[in-house]
């Protein structure tokens, strides 16, 4: 999930279509520093085949922040 966020995220905002660990990398260079560890853990787990064991209010919280900002992202994509 954490990394298909951000890859949605780096379309919206740059047109990019990325893999699921460039997604990740985006992310971390594009999303607020509070998220950077937890995609960095993310990362780690894809690469490692790993499933990831995260803290459910901080993945909360990035989903629903992602969420919203890949609303308001999508909206303006589709009003231009």
């Amino acid at each position: 999930m954490t990394l298909n966020l951000c890859r949605v995220l780096a379309f919206l905002e740059d047109g990019l279509y990325l893999s699921k660990q460039s997604g990740g990398e985006w992310g971390i260079r594009n999303v607020p520093e509070k998220y950077h560890s937890f995609i960095s853990r993310a990362l780690d787990c894809y690469k490692t085949n790993q499933t990831m064991q995260a803290d459910v209010e901080i993945a909360r919280k990035f989903a629903d922040e992602m969420l919203e900002i890949i609303y308001r992202q999508k909206q303006m994509f589709l009003d231009s």
